[in-house]
């Protein structure tokens, strides 16, 4: 449990029943310690740090708003019945997947189609298989 709590797991701290802030304080240095190395072994660069205040302020405000997301997401994980909060979770990849379709000119790949419809039809199934159990259970 203690892993996947340092990992930002938010269903982790559904069970293990901890305070939010600190699976977000858990996530958040476990993204500033695996960046910085990330980074130079991925890119072989050095960060820029010669950019712009326009950039700077566009930067703090994607990390305010991401900050603010995995609160949300973390505090209505520890509320939210496992299955659900599961569903939920998954539902991102499919609409990042729309959204970088829709806002970027990167092309859009078969393969990632492919993968996008399978999540949908997982997340389908899955919620067809709970609405089954819930209603034979009443």
């Amino acid at each position: 449990g203690v892993a996947a709590v340092a990992a930002g797991d938010a269903r982790a701290a559904q069970v293990v029943k901890v305070d939010w802030p600190i699976p977000m304080l858990y996530q958040a240095l476990g993204q500033v310690v695996m960046s910085g190395p990330m980074l130079f072994a991925l890119r072989g660069a050095r960060p820029r740090l010669d950019l712009s205040p326009t950039s700077w302020l566009l930067t703090f405000c994607i990390g305010v708003i991401g900050f603010l997301s995995q609160i949300c997401m973390t505090r209505g994980m520890q509320n939210a019945k496992s299955a659900s909060a599961g569903l939920m979770r998954l539902w991102g990849l499919p609409c990042s997947f729309a959204m970088q379709a829709a806002m970027t000119t990167d092309p859009v790949r078969p393969l990632a189609v492919v993968g996008a419809l399978v999540m949908s039809a997982a997340m389908g199934l899955v919620a067809c298989a709970g609405r089954q159990k819930a209603a034979t259970a009443s």
